[in-house]
């Protein structure tokens, strides 16, 4: 009888040691099983639910700190002076803002570096504007559009749908002209003297603006270093005397782009040659 109770232990122990080999075998190790992750192991059958990754700094952004003179010929430009021009034409102008718009900086292999949400809106009474989103490095050129890259021109948002102060945004007086037609790149307006009497006699009033006016200027600028973190400065001058000294104010006073897409475009085509490191 002792001999068949022990005959029993025995075989309990060995069938309680076989089931606890085979829960084992079946129990899944758990843990991360993403192999991008910092802890991944290969071992886990299970995720665990705890990956961990490396985290990813942003570079650093430099920023450009423009200052845009204004110009007529050698003198400095403002709306107050009567200017004589090469033909003996005087003017005044009352008016002047314009757009510059997407700013790309060339590397020396001439690959390009886009300034993202670049839009200025130029006028005389303000001198220095800022870029902030600068890629830093070693720049050849400095190249942007006089006017509205046509994907924001065309893009069907609203001035009014714009941030209070945004160059894009609500202005006074209005650059915008409809949802059609999009914003004016250019507004001049003024007196002039087409007689050489002194009497500024006649008005005179440009509105450039559509796709087809958006030109594009390039600017050398010598290896210009951009450092993260760090403000550089560039001096632009802006000569009105480019596009001025090309006019004849006696048949080229008016043109709001549609109904003189003449001057709008001869005007368009000048206003490239105006710009240069001051």
């Amino acid at each position: 009888m002792k001999s068949f109770l022990r005959s029993i232990q025995f075989a309990l122990v060995i069938l309680g040691s076989a089931a606890s080999l085979f829960f084992s075998s079946c129990a899944k190790e758990t843990g991360c099983t993403d192999p991008k992750a910092l802890n991944f192991n290969p071992n886990a059958k299970e995720s665990s639910g705890d990956c961990q990754y490396a985290t990813t700094q942003a570079t650093a952004k430099a920023t450009l700190a423009l200052e845009i003179h204004q110009h007529l010929g050698t003198a400095d430009f403002d709306t107050a002076t009567i200017y004589t021009l090469a033909n003996g034409q005087r003017c005044r102008m009352s008016t002047l803002r314009y757009y510059l718009s997407n700013f790309r900086l060339v590397k020396s292999d001439n690959s390009e570096v886009l300034i993202p949400e670049s839009y200025l809106l130029v006028q005389p009474s303000q001198l220095s504007y800022s870029l902030p989103e600068v890629e830093p490095g070693t720049y050849t050129k400095l190249k942007f559009y006089v006017g509205i890259d046509s994907a924001a021109n065309s893009a069907g948002v609203m001035p009014v749908d714009r941030p209070a102060g945004h160059p894009l945004g609500l202005q006074t007086p209005s650059m915008f002209w409809s949802w059609s037609t999009g914003y004016i790149f250019m507004k001049c307006e003024g007196y002039c003297d087409t007689t050489t009497t002194g009497m500024m006699d006649q008005n005179f009033s440009w509105h450039l603006g559509e796709n087809t006016l958006l030109r594009e200027v390039e600017i050398n600028l010598n290896n210009l270093v951009f450092t993260a973190s760090q403000t550089t400065n560039l001096h632009i001058k802006s000569d009105l005397n480019e596009i001025l000294k090309t006019i004849d104010f006696r048949t080229e006073k008016f043109s709001h782009t549609m109904d003189n897409r003449t001057l709008a475009i001869k005007i368009a085509d000048q206003s490239v040659t105006m710009f240069s490191v001051k």
